[in-house]
């Protein structure tokens, strides 16, 4: 195999052939993202790569498995205390590790909070336009009532979005409707009061068809001409 040269020679050759060889099947795990794998070839072999690469090839493999270890931990440690609890978390990582361990983790930790959040935010703006939607094509304000319940927004979310159904619904805090209608009918009440109103509106679907929809239920009763004429005071001899 190799004419001419000395046994002492070709020993050396098979061994770096045999080395690198090891070097490249742990590389090739590496790549894959197989730390385990790699550690495995690495123990098994470790005697047969030369000594020139084999600090080298247990770095690569130590810092493979530190990656793994922090992603794998990270994981593990939010899915434990969940997006609310940030500080709850670092404060165990501290507890629990040290050194180069520690400082990756909490690194980790930021990251996975800051995308979980950003992911949150997203979600939680899609289901409000969702809910927003259904708030505005609801018939009745249980129907809304009912689809902002069922959001699992914040709380702060659904009252803003039940603030939004009871303004369309004339709904205030107490549950007492201001509708339309109810206005209207108010306001219908107090025209029938008026004979100069009569001659301007004969029946009340002549006043009905020209202000439904115009004014406000505010803008209604505060406008003048609904406004109860003030009985004059008897004097009294």
């Amino acid at each position: 195999m190799f004419p001419g040269m000395g046994e002492d020679y070709v020993g050396e050759v098979m061994k770096d052939f045999v080395s690198q060889a090891h070097v490249a099947r742990i590389d090739a795990a590496l790549k894959a993202d197989r730390a385990d794998l790699a550690r495995q070839i690495f123990r098994e072999h470790e005697q047969d790569i030369s000594g020139s690469q084999r600090a080298d090839v247990r770095k690569a493999v130590s810092d493979a498995e530190l990656v793994t270890f922090v992603q794998d931990k990270s994981e593990e440690i939010f899915n434990r205390f969940g997006l609310d609890n940030e500080a709850s978390a670092n404060k165990w990582v501290r507890e629990h590790f040290d050194g180069e361990k520690e400082t990756k983790l909490i690194s980790a930790m930021e990251a996975i909070y800051v995308d979980q959040r950003r992911f949150r935010d997203i979600r939680e703006g899609q289901v409000f336009d969702s809910v927003y939607e259904a708030v505005y094509g609801a018939e009745t304000f249980q129907e809304a009532q009912q689809a902002v319940e069922r959001s699992g927004l914040k709380a702060k979310y659904q009252d803003t979005l039940l603030s939004h159904a009871r303004e369309k619904f004339r709904i205030d805090r107490t549950g007492k409707i201001h509708s339309d209608e109810a206005v209207l009918h108010e306001a219908k009440e107090l025209l029938m009061e008026d004979g100069k109103l009569r001659e301007k509106y004969p029946t009340w679907d002549d006043f009905y068809g020209e202000h439904k929809g115009k004014l406000s239920d505010s803008d209604l009763l505060a406008s003048r001409p609904f406004t109860r004429p003030r009985r004059r005071r008897r004097r009294t001899a």
